[in-house]
C-alpha cells in the first residue's frame, strides 16, 4: 500500500509563535532530545517503509536543513523542494508551488508532528472511503496553562472546532474557534448531505493528510495565492 503514495513533509513554517525559542534557526531544526524536530516525522515515515520523501523548505534554510539531516542515521532519499520566503506559506500554496513533482496521491506532514501514529490505517480509511482527503484528529488537553517561555502574558490554549458526521465519520466542517463570536454557519448542501453531525472542540488538528492528487491537479490551475 505505501508505494501507493508519494510522502511530503512541509518544513516551510516560520514558526512565528515562538522566536525566543527558535533564536533564529529554522523551525524544523529545533532540537528536540538528541535529534532536531523534523527528524521524528522522518523516522517515522522511513519506519512505514517509506524509501523517498520530498520535504518542502524555504528557500534561504534548504541548506542548513539539508546539512543537518545528512548528520543523521536516516535511510531516506530525500528531495528538497523550496518555496520562497517572501511571506509565510500555507500548506495548499506550497503543494501549488510543488505539483509538478507530485505524481501519485500524496501523503502529507507537517515537520512538527511527533507520534507513534500506525499511518497504514489512516491510508486504509482513505482507501476504503475512496475519500478526496483524509485527516487526522487528535483528542487534546491544553499543554500548558502557565506563561510560555519568552513571552510575559498568559498563554491562552486555542481550539478548533470539527463537525463530523456520527454514522460515515466525515469531516464536515472545521475551524477556528477564535473566528466565531457568537456561533458559525454550515452551507445548506452540506446540512442536506449530512442530516446528523457532531460538533466537537475537545480534539486537534494533527496535521497529517492523505490527499487523491485531482486535489493537487486542481491547485495547480489556481492563480491564487493560498495563506492556510
Amino acid at each position: 500500500m505505501i508505494s501507493e503514495f508519494q510522502a511530503v513533509v512541509f518544513a516551510a513554517g516560520k514558526g512565528s509563535r515562538f522566536p525566543e525559542i527558535l533564536e533564529n534557526r529554522p523551525k524544523c531544526l529545533l532540537p528536540i532530545g538528541p535529534y532536531p524536530l523534523i527528524w521524528y516525522p522522518l523516522r517515522m515515515l522511513q519506519c512505514h517503509g517509506f524509501v523517498d520523501v520530498i520535504v518542502i523548505v524555504l528557500e534561504n534554510e534548504k541548506m542548513e536543513i539539508q546539512s543537518k539531516l545528512e548528520r543523521t542515521s536516516l535511510k531516506l532519499r530525500i528531495e528538497f523542494c523550496t518555496v520562497l520566503d517572501e511571506c509565510d506559506v500555507g500548506t495548499a500554496e506550497a503543494l501549488r508551488q510543488i505539483a509538478d513533482r507530485i505524481k501519485t496521491d500524496v501523503l502529507l506532514v507537517s515537520c512538527d508532528i511527533i507520534t507513534d501514529f500506525n499511518l497504514c490505517n489512516l491510508l486504509k480509511q482513505f482507501r476504503q472511503q475512496d475519500a478526496s482527503v483524509v485527516s487526522l484528529l487528535m483528542h487534546c488537553t491544553p499543554a500548558c496553562n502557565g506563561p510560555v517561555p519568552g513571552v510575559r502574558m498568559k498563554y491562552k490554549f486555542e481550539k478548533d472546532l470539527f463537525a463530523v458526521c456520527s454514522q460515515s465519520n466525515r469531516l464536515v466542517f472545521m475551524g477556528s474557534e477564535s473566528d466565531f463570536e457568537n456561533g458559525f454557519k454550515l452551507l445548506g448542501h452540506l446540512l442536506r448531505q449530512h442530516e446528523k453531525f457532531d460538533v466537537l472542540s475537545g480534539l486537534m488538528d494533527a496535521h497529517i493528510y492523505v490527499v487523491k492528487k485531482w486535489i493537487v491537479d486542481i491547485l495547480k490551475t489556481v492563480s491564487t495565492y493560498f495563506m492556510d
